[in-house]
């Protein structure tokens, strides 16, 4: 019949107004990065925090529109269990023995995890406890969309019931939902007492509205108006589900939700049919195709939720029996093209067993199944791993976890979508180059050529600012000369080449005390003896960005380039920075990675070595531009506390702070005559931790005189900062947040125009009292 909005099937449904209404959906789409931070380490206070921006979804590339500022104030511990080296990919699972009962007590070894066929490695395997990360939460969704009344109330009787047992008194909190003619609810929040959840359940009650019908709008100020209740009611069932586990992801535990609804039937949330002709509105052409694509997205952005969210499905009916109630059975394997998509994949039963949940026969009597279900979730096994490299976006594997004990079955997420970013493969087009063979593309390449040959370089080994200051001059291209700094700052962590290391013999073990008894005592001199004082600090910060296709959006790769300047004032005040800052000059909206610690703070980690000489082995003599250097490695275990500041984890939190226990290894190097440190860098060893891949600072020192004396102060630092930044993804009006691509960020400090910081004060006298009037 001809609608208002083009051609309608059967159940109302206006295919060229929903194909719009995808269009302009997407286009409304907000995908948001929230940037994880640089590390710092204890004392060294080293803290880094990377704000987060929102990026509008396009179909070229994501552009910043909304910055918006986190605050340091108010910071939510993660927990330690959460810091652990994990892989990528986390599945719950429940095991259960012939009579369908959760079984404890397995090990890693009683475990075999396959993706598409093929033995994938467990990385990191726990068995639930009881604790934070670990602890089950129930949702109750009571479905009574275009239900008769006798059935909506026997629904909530049932619900209540539940509620009621064991005197109220509830092992795990419950929250309720409703989703009826008038709209969807919260019923009841989390809560542990079953008597004050009953009544909320027989009162019918109406806590908050999610969305609702169009003509119940009136009613419900504030809630998004839903036409699919009218137009396609099953759409509404798979909001109400989007919009619970969205919120579920942002809490810690896994969940289980008992969805008490119509079977399938041609109903509500059950009128999915695969055979009904209600449902053959037409594919064909270009506006069918977007349709399949944007239900191709759906069916991506459920897998990834529900098993982000770590909820587990169980559908539960009341008297909805059907002939046709099991043909949903030939829908639960994946969908890996869009082509393959169909509404029956969307069906709540299919992703039920996708979720690991299951599918309970009609009945009555609903209290000793969700008891059964609530039971086995309790008990579960945790796997992660990392998956394998995807050949495209949204590459659909299918999962199995198999037991050595073949009377035991798995219930867990049947599949996933993997991506190219889940791997880190190297960009290929990169350069890598020795410093020689960049010193020969210095010498034939000049202005433009030579900015573009050395857009993409890396170094093998490292560009000493002695081999920077020489390949500088004759340098007049002022981009040459920036690409040249940039390159010789990455590169400061790796060693030196072979032929600027001394080939003088290493210096005595005595002559070695010394010098390590002489830094230990110029420190313990320097440290507290720096007055206060300003400096100008001066800040380049360069980002590398990695290519993101996935879920209908896509950003290019682009190699490591400048971002922006800054320049402040930096106080230094017993021991303490305070940094009043400029404007930021960068042609973006992204906010840069901030870092603090390159004076007195670092130091600290140099005393604390230097009290352990074990930690401590000899390098090798290099040239400085005030002389030969002494250059020392250290390395420590699990002592100084790895400090991440910003959105670490995919879970919602916007601030999190994490503190870790990390090795550490770098170089000290002294000035052998004075045992002055002129050098020192730090790089965490953070292998298998996912946030963060690498997180390192360096800080060089030189003599400057303020006031009349000389005093050792930062002169350069660079902070360099690698890992998996955290995507956004959004549909409809709800979104979750999922690891993204990795990136680098990198922060080259220049200090200069020190001075001393001084205030008078003068007490006045001689004032007389008025007295008031």
């Amino acid at each position: 019949m001809p609608g208002a909005g083009g051609q309608r099937d059967a159940l109302g449904f206006d295919a060229e107004r929903y194909t719009r209404s995808c269009h302009l959906e997407g286009k409304r789409a907000v995908r948001k990065l929230y940037r994880l931070a640089l590390c710092g380490l204890g004392s060294l206070a080293i803290l880094a925090a990377v704000q987060g921006q929102r990026l509008v979804q396009r179909p070229d590339k994501p552009i910043a529109t909304v910055t918006e500022k986190s605050e340091l104030t108010h910071r939510k511990e993660i927990p330690s269990e959460a810091v652990s080296v994990e892989g990528l990919i986390r599945l719950d699972t429940t095991i259960t023995d012939q009579a369908g009962k959760a079984v404890a007590g397995l090990r890693r070894e009683d475990f075999n995890l396959l993706d598409n066929g093929q033995p994938q490695k467990i990385i990191a395997f726990r068995a639930s406890t009881g604790s934070f990360d670990d602890s089950l939460s129930v949702i109750i969704l009571l479905d009574t969309l275009n239900m008769p009344s006798d059935l909506a109330a026997l629904e909530r009787q049932q619900a209540a019931q539940f509620l009621l047992e064991h005197s109220g008194i509830l092992a795990q909190p419950v929250t309720i939902y409703s989703l009826e003619d008038s709209g969807f609810f919260l019923t009841a929040k989390s809560s542990t007492d079953g008597k004050e959840l009953s009544t909320e359940v027989s009162a019918d009650n109406k806590a908050a509205a999610y969305f609702v019908p169009p003509h119940e709008r009136w009613q419900f100020n504030g809630a998004y108006v839903e036409s699919s209740f009218e137009n396609f009611p099953a759409l509404a069932g798979l909001r109400a589900l989007g919009t619970i586990a969205t919120t579920e992801a942002s809490r810690p535990g896994r969940k289980v939700v008992l969805w008490i609804g119509p079977g399938q039937s041609n109903r509500g949330t059950g009128s999915f049919d695969p055979d009904s002709r209600q449902l053959k509105y037409s594919f064909a052409g270009k506006k069918g195709e977007e349709v399949k694509r944007d239900l191709f997205q759906k069916i991506c952005w459920f897998s990834i939720l529900l098993r982000q969210a770590r909820v587990v499905l169980d559908c539960f009916s009341l008297a909805e029996g059907s002939p046709k109630q099991n043909s949903w059975n030939r829908f639960l394997a994946g969908v890996p093209l869009a082509e393959q998509a169909s509404w029956m994949n969307l069906f709540k039963n299919v992703l039920a067993v996708q979720s690991g949940g299951r599918v309970l026969p009609s009945s009555n009597d609903l209290v000793g199944p969700m008891n059964e279900c609530i039971d086995n979730a309790r008990t579960f096994y945790t796997l992660t791993f990392d998956p394998p490299l995807a050949a495209h976006a949204d590459e659909y594997h299918s999962l199995k976890v198999d037991l050595n004990r073949p009377t035991l079955t798995a219930h867990t997420s049947t599949g996933y979508y993997d991506q190219p970013f889940y791997d880190d493969p190297a960009n290929p087009g990169i350069q890598r180059l020795t410093v020689a063979q960049l010193e020969m593309i210095l010498q034939t390449a000049r202005g433009a050529s030579a900015v573009r040959d050395l857009s993409a370089v890396v170094l093998t080994d490292r560009l000493s600012d002695v081999k920077l200051q020489s390949l500088m001059v004759g340098l007049r291209d002022k981009k040459v000369r920036e690409s040249l700094e940039m390159i010789a700052a990455e590169s400061a962590f790796l060693s030196l080449p072979s032929e600027v290391k001394s080939v003088e013999p290493p210096p005595s073990t005595a002559e070695q005390q010394r010098m390590l008894s002489a830094a230990a005592d110029y420190l313990g001199r320097v440290v507290p003896g720096l007055p206060n004082l300003f400096a100008t600090r001066t800040t380049n910060y360069y980002r590398e960005v990695a290519a993101y296709p996935g879920l209908n959006t896509t950003n290019v790769s682009e190699p490591l380039h400048a971002e922006g300047q800054l320049k402040e004032t930096v106080l230094y005040r017993k021991g303490e920075e305070i940094v009043s800052s400029a404007s930021l000059h960068n042609r973006t909206q992204d906010q840069p990675l901030h870092t603090y610690g390159s004076f007195g703070p670092i130091l600290d980690l140099v005393q604390a070595v230097l009290k352990s000489p074990d930690n401590l082995t000899w390098g090798w003599w290099e040239d400085g531009p005030g002389g030969r250097r002494a250059v020392f490695r250290f390395r420590t275990t699990e002592t100084p506390t790895l400090d991440l500041v910003g959105c670490c984890y995919p879970n919602g939190s916007m601030n999190p702070r994490i503190g870790i226990l990390t090795d550490l290894h770098g170089e000290l190097v002294i000035a052998p005559s004075t045992g002055a440190v002129v050098r020192i860098q730090k790089e965490s060893d953070l292998a298998g931790f996912v946030p963060t891949e690498r997180s390192d600072l360096m800080v060089s020192y030189g003599p400057v005189e303020i006031a009349g004396k000389t005093h050792i102060v930062p002169m350069r630092s660079v902070s360099l900062w690698r890992g998996r930044s955290v995507v956004v993804l959004p549909q409809w009006d709800v979104e979750f947040a999922v690891w993204g691509p990795y990136e680098t960020r990198m922060n080259v400090f220049n200090f200069d125009q020190y001075h001393e910081f001084r205030g008078d004060a003068h007490i006045l006298s001689g004032f007389e009292r008025v007295p008031e009037k």
